[in-house]
């Protein structure tokens, strides 16, 4: 009895949402889909019931509940929200009046709708027909709900419910494997950081493939939590689960999430012992992953050879030559360094760009129209906020005794996918972000601990990193005042110059300051 009085509530909300998104789905008149959007929202509110009693508990934080709220409330209202301001406010675009924001989710999605409004058979979307979705497995389930639930009626509304669900539960698994690992004040900061991300929500209310990522990537950590500390059969279901999500949803992310568990099971190897099930699940969905990959990858033209290295050096190097061709095009501040530098630098430094994207600075002073100045400056404030924090727990956990540390681990970890991310796409402003934001349960986990490491600590470095980079921001806006709309402003090697005398004349300063404090002179006046 206890059970069905707790599910009224949910069971409430769920009507409740159904009755907004089909009275407010700008497509058709309205309440003309309630019953489609009825079936989809009862569905997601039993994934998000279950997973909250199975996974929050009964000592969970009252917070967690408005976190997880929050995120799916905010997620639902930036999709119906976007599909209606950007016919609007966006540019005279087929896709933008179409009201979508990446180019991948309207030629997926519509791909998907076509499939469901055709003759053919459901399982079209496997065989690599459609290049929108190499993979098909998103693209079948995206035509079975428009097949089953749409009506005639192309109602995008509906796939964005179900991105949105999938991108709250990372809330859920986020809170609980870094909780485990670090902490319960950890886990809670993680929590908030997964439901906050600007370039998370983002996605999450689009018709992407990433929210599934980043929840199948935070449950199959759960799991790894739960078998570190010997509860098996707890761990079966987040494991195998997540794990199977991201590889359904695309086998090159699934082949990284089956990477990430065998390299922190092995990085822990002396604190969980050996499990010889563990070890041959890994293996199982490795060999899964890397199958389904090759696949896939070899029916995309272009790519030279046929062997699996092959395939995997002609999408990173051509990738990343044709990005950084197109960098050159786009980018004052690339072009002027690619002046003043040799040709064999230039690579790196378009990485080092790449991890600056989205660029605040650019997208402060950016006269574009008002949704998309929204969107960058918002996506810009998510990157730069969580920078110091992943700067600084990088730096600690470098600094940790034990350095069998899952945070350094982490640290590693998000070292690497920010730096290849950046490579493969040198600086580009949507799929760089992308790619990061698909491991950010595994970032927010981080920043998480490095918040609590320097709270426990009385640390002033984590405090001093968001000043630099504000600094840095502060010290380029005026730069891009005067690009874009003839304000008075220093040259950009002027712009360089302040950025060196003000990033260098800070660290003087906290590092005297900091000879102060430990010398006697400076103990007994704090004293």
């Amino acid at each position: 009895m206890s059970r069905i009085a707790n599910f009224w509530p949910w069971a409430a909300g769920a009507v409740a949402v159904t009755a907004l998104l089909s009275g407010m789905d700008p497509v058709g008149p309205p309440f003309s889909g309630w019953v489609g959007y009825g079936v989809i929202t009862a569905v997601c509110t039993g994934l998000v019931y279950g997973a909250w009693r199975w996974v929050a508990g009964a000592d969970r934080p009252h917070a967690l509940g408005w976190a997880l709220g929050l995120a799916l409330g905010l997620r639902l209202l930036v999709g119906w929200g976007l599909e209606v301001a950007l016919p609007l406010w966006g540019y005279d675009e087929p896709i933008q009046r179409a009201g979508y924001v990446f180019y991948d989710a309207a030629k997926r999605d519509g791909d998907a709708w076509a499939l469901a409004a055709s003759d053919k058979p459901l399982t079209a979307s496997f065989g690599g027909r459609y290049v929108s979705d190499q993979y098909g497995t998103y693209l079948f389930a995206s035509a079975a709900i428009y097949r089953g639930l749409g009506g005639h009626v192309h109602r995008p509304l509906m796939i964005v419910v179900l991105t949105a669900t999938f991108g709250a539960l990372a809330v859920l698994f986020t809170w609980a494997f870094a909780g485990m690992f670090f902490g319960a004040r950890a886990g809670s900061f993680a929590a908030w950081t997964v439901a906050l991300f600007p370039e998370a929500v983002l996605l999450s209310a689009s018709q992407m493939r990433e929210p599934y990522i980043i929840t199948g990537l935070a449950a199959a950590f759960y799991g790894l939590a739960r078998v570190r500390i010997g509860d098996n059969r707890g761990a079966w279901a987040p494991l195998i689960g997540g794990s199977l999500l991201c590889l359904a949803v695309s086998p090159p992310f699934g082949a990284m999430c089956v990477l990430l568990l065998a390299g922190a099971w092995l990085w822990q190897t002396e604190g969980v012992g050996r499990r010889p099930w563990v070890i041959g699940l890994v293996v199982a969905l490795a060999v899964a992953a890397i199958g389904l990959t090759f696949r896939a990858w070899s029916a995309i033209g272009g790519l030279p050879g046929e062997g699996l290295f092959d395939v995997l050096i002609g999408w990173f190097t051509a990738g990343s030559s044709y990005e950084l061709d197109q960098l050159q095009q786009v980018s004052g501040i690339v072009q002027y360094l690619f002046k003043l530098t040799p040709k064999w630098i230039h690579l790196p430094l378009a990485t080092a760009y790449g991890l600056t994207q989205p660029f605040l600075p650019a997208a402060l002073a950016d006269p574009a129209a008002v949704v998309w100045r929204v969107i960058a400056i918002l996506r810009g404030i998510g990157w730069y906020a969580m920078l110091p924090f992943l700067g600084y727990a990088g730096l600690a956990a470098f600094g940790q005794r034990r350095r069998r540390h899952m945070a350094l681990y982490l640290a590693l970890v998000t070292l690497i996918v920010v730096l290849v991310a950046s490579f493969r796409v040198a600086g580009d402003q949507w799929d760089n972000p992308r790619y990061r934001t698909a491991f950010v349960a595994l970032q927010a986990a981080l920043a998480g601990w490095g918040w609590n490491h320097a709270r426990q600590r009385g640390s002033p470095w984590l405090a001093r990193l968001a000043v630099l980079l504000t600094g840095f921001v502060v010290i380029f806006l005026p730069w891009y005042a005067g690009k874009y709309y003839g304000t008075p402003s220093p040259s950009l090697l002027g712009t360089f110059a302040l950025e060196v005398v003000f990033v260098g004349g800070y660290l003087a300063l906290a590092m005297i300051r900091d000879r102060l404090r430990r010398s006697p002179s400076g103990r007994a006046n704090a004293g």
